[in-house]
């Protein structure tokens, strides 16, 4: 008897591929018996060409094409080689529908991710054919009927066709929609630990007899259930829902099967991902303690504050049973940092400072203590400053956040449509804020300035009348406070939530003028699903508001030149040129002369701005994502069609709302290394004769 030994399968080189990378492929002729080190199989390596087939016709590659080649070695090794024609992929022609009476088959493809293209989708692959993404297309057109009462709902077959030169795909869904269904009685069983009234109560929100079936729904209450048991203490329960369908009268009663498990006390707490940063920094922002019952919402809490940290970019948490313990839990969140500091140069033109140029040193997890500290120089055709910033978000164990800044500027408003004046401030001061709850705080500080005004050969008299009133020099104490309200979700982009924000500011001069102002501002986020083009664009609807007002202090009849309220630009009023609207003076000191508005041959005379003691603006945002097929990143791009209304006024007694403003407009805001990019057109919706309206809207730098 003569045993022949098979030989070595010693190396596998792939050629030409570039849709399945070389990882996947080994992988796939691992499955099937052959790799380095294996002995070689002619039964298995016959299958090496139908193993790869099968891959590329999962991604709709039909006339792909394997050739492979066995290479005999020495010492009874050989190698394998595999050369691959990926082919064309197969486009999507058509998807057909059969049987669906309710919902068209326009409404059911465009569920689908899977489809024909429109002919602005150069980038899409949405018609390239994919098995698997038509498996879950299946299971979304599934999720659809079973959502809107159709629980009978069945998927009878679905049919894959290819053309002759296999370059078109014809997808026939063949579907049962069946009867349409009604929620009916709701129980429980098993539940010994929540109030039956509060639970009803609760279950109401979602859940109510003789609404449309929605398997979505029962999803929900079950996510409802588990809450409001972890709310108790009980982390692991079990929660079983039994629908019970009655075919003759198309109700459906739920029964839910509760097995709440033992309350559970949090032993400990593990962070984990925290590289560079101090573990305190983390654990303070913990509302969830070490040996305290564990409670559903002080974890998720604790989570959304981890998140809104400037140094995190993701948080994701984790219970662990102790063994033998059935009562105790581990929890570990798990973070995912980013780099907390920021060098940057960058260069930039806005509609209020011209051209930018600005340096920014900036660290917000100073040393891995979680401070922050800020250095800013910046020079524009409007102001050369240079600003520190040092912040101590605990400042006190009980989150009293403290604040230390220090600023040297030179201004000259020269170039822009204010009052022609030059300034030079020197100051610094403290700020304190302490929150007051989850989502509200209070702070108050003060700042020390003195400031120094100069006029130019066409200040206007508002400005000369006052430092020949006041002096040029403004030295006192700047009493500044503020309470805000902050239930968005993020900071920037945000979806949901409100911002409420009131700002005050009391100035006691020991030299110049005296004056108090105050600022109410407000953003309303509310998300919209728009349907359209067979895509869903997560759009929000955005609503800011500023209202200001101020007054002069001891026989000062209204706010100093210098620190009035002005609209127009970018972050008030887009379209109408930067802090032009509202009252005008003519630059020339002398009182003869006004801007009624005066006519000069052809032409009127050119005002200055020279705002007011209240200022009223509003500003809607209908913000679109990038287009789906695109791909999104919620983070860095947003376009919005805006409508934007308000003015200044000379005080509140002369508030007049036909002298409103308003404009409207597209707007497309970028976020990018260098900063913040925003560029759109605008027009106007209300102006008057002699406005300045600019219909380009650009900024480059700063940030929006």
């Amino acid at each position: 008897m003569k045993v022949t030994e098979k030989p070595i399968i010693s190396d596998i080189k792939i050629t030409d591929n570039s849709l399945i990378g070389d990882d996947d492929i080994f992988n796939a002729l691992d499955n099937v018996g052959i790799s380095r080190t294996r002995p070689y199989d002619k039964n298995v390596f016959d299958k090496i060409e139908q193993e790869l087939v099968r891959l590329y016709f999962d991604r709709g590659r039909y006339s792909a094409k394997i050739q492979s080649k066995l290479i005999k070695l020495e010492r009874n090794r050989v190698a394998v080689e595999l050369i691959i024609n990926e082919g064309e992929p197969s486009r999507i022609k058509k998807i057909n529908f059969i049987g669906n009476k309710n919902f068209s088959n326009e409404k059911l493809k465009g569920i689908m991710t899977l489809g024909t293209k429109y002919f602005f989708q150069v980038w899409s692959d949405k018609d390239t054919y994919s098995s698997s993404v038509l498996k879950a297309d299946i299971g979304k057109i599934e999720d659809y009927y079973f959502n809107r009462g159709y629980i009978r709902f069945r998927i009878l077959s679905n049919q894959v066709n290819l053309s002759n030169d296999n370059q078109d795909i014809i997808i026939t869904i063949n579907v049962e929609e069946g009867e349409k269904y009604e929620f009916g009685d709701l129980k429980l069983f098993g539940n010994t630990v929540l109030d039956p009234s509060i639970i009803k109560k609760e279950l109401s929100y979602v859940i109510l007899p003789k609404q449309t079936f929605s398997r979505q729904k029962i999803q929900r209450t079950e996510k409802l259930l588990v809450n409001l048991l972890g709310e108790k203490g009980y982390a692991f329960p079990e929660i079983v829902s039994l629908p019970i369908i009655d075919d003759e009268t198309k109700i459906v009663d739920l029964e839910f099967r509760m097995d709440v498990g033992q309350a559970t006390t949090v032993r400990r707490i593990n962070i984990r991902g925290n590289d560079s940063t101090n573990d305190e920094v983390y654990r303070r922002e913990l509302r969830q303690y070490e040996s305290s019952l564990h409670v559903y919402s002080k974890i998720e809490r604790s989570k959304v504050r981890l998140q809104r940290l400037k140094f995190v970019d993701n948080v994701e948490i984790t219970k662990t049973k102790v063994p033998n313990s059935p009562d105790l839990v581990d929890l570990t969140f798990v973070i995912t940092e980013r780099k907390a500091g920021e060098f940057k140069i960058s260069a930039g033109w806005s509609d209020t400072d011209g051209a930018i140029f600005d340096i920014d040193l900036k660290q917000d997890n100073f040393l891995g203590g979680g401070k922050n500290i800020a250095v800013k120089a910046s020079k524009s055709s409007v102001q050369t400053a240079l600003q520190f910033y040092l912040t101590d978000p605990y400042y006190t164990p009980d989150g009293v956040a403290k604040t230390i800044n220090l600023i040297i500027s030179e201004t000259d408003v020269s170039g822009i449509s204010t009052a022609t004046y030059l300034s030079d401030t020197f100051g610094g001061g403290v700020m304190y804020s302490a929150p007051t709850s989850e989502t509200e705080s209070f702070g108050i500080g003060y700042d020390i300035l003195l400031k120094q005004y100069t006029t130019t050969s066409v200040s206007p008299i508002v400005v000369t009348h006052h430092i020949t009133d006041h002096g040029d020099d403004s030295l006192g104490v700047d009493i500044k406070a503020n309470y805000i309200s902050d239930t968005r979700n993020r900071t920037r982009f945000a979806e949901t939530g409100i911002l409420n924000r009131v700002s005050g500011n009391m100035f006691l001069a020991a030299e110049g003028a005296s004056y108090v102002s105050a600022r109410y501002n407000t953003e309303f986020n509310m998300p919209y699903t728009l349907k359209t083009f067979g895509f869903d664009w997560n759009t929000v609807f955005q609503l800011r508001t500023q209202l200001g007002v101020g007054a002069g202090l001891f026989g000062t009849t209204s706010l100093p030149f210098y620190n009035k309220f002005f609209a127009g630009g970018n972050t008030t009023v887009r379209g109408f040129k930067a802090a032009s609207l509202g009252p005008l003076t003519y630059n020339a000191p002398s009182a003869a002369q006004t801007c009624a508005p005066l006519q000069v041959p052809g032409e009127f005379i050119k005002c200055d701005a020279i705002g007011g003691d209240f200022l009223t603006v509003a500003q809607f945002d209908w913000l679109f994502p990038p287009p789906p097929f695109l791909g999104e990143d919620a983070r860095n791009f947003r376009t919005s069609l805006f409508v934007d209304a308000g003015t200044v006024f000379e005080d509140i007694n002369d508030f007049d709302y036909t002298e409103i403003r308003a404009s409207y407009g597209l707007q497309l805001n970028v976020s990018t290394p260098v900063g913040a990019i925003s560029v759109g057109f605008a027009n106007a919706l209300k102006d008057e004769i002699g406005d300045d309206f600019q219909s380009v809207i650009f900024r480059l730098g700063g940030t929006f």
